[in-house]
């Protein structure tokens, strides 16, 4: 399979083929070198919990904490059914702050503010992606 990674190549095993050129004035013979397979290994965030007891009211502030694990820290993003947090719903504040708790896993706080008194209701989605 060639082309980008998505969500489905979850658990695909992939190899890296590399080919190159023979070069006379290198002394180098063409030919190709493929690498072992790895497979590929996507987390997934299924929701964020409301914190029983919470009652989020007009003008609350409301932080949503995503973690993610890896070599490099990854560009953060939050969203709410498929596209930008509804600004009729919230007003942003801040975010994603970024933090690095250690030398593989980073931290990223979203922070909104609500204008009308909600919770999550039925069908609103709310992602975190790292990328």
């Amino acid at each position: 399979e060639y082309g980008p990674v998505h969500d489905d190549s979850q658990s695909s095993q992939f190899r890296c083929n590399v080919t190159y050129q023979t070069d006379k004035i290198f002394n180098v013979i063409g030919g190709s070198v493929v690498s072992s397979s790895t497979q590929l290994e996507i987390a997934g965030m299924k929701g964020f919990t409301f914190s029983p007891g919470s009652n989020i009211i007009t003008g609350d502030t409301v932080s949503f904490t995503c973690m993610s694990a890896g070599s490099s820290e990854p560009t953060f993003s939050f969203t709410t059914d498929g596209s930008t947090f509804d600004s009729s719903r919230f007003s942003y504040i801040s975010g994603p702050n970024v933090t690095k708790l250690n030398e593989h896993l980073f931290q990223a706080v979203y922070v909104t503010q609500t204008k009308h008194a909600n919770i999550l209701t039925n069908g609103q989605e709310i992602f975190c992606k790292a990328d």
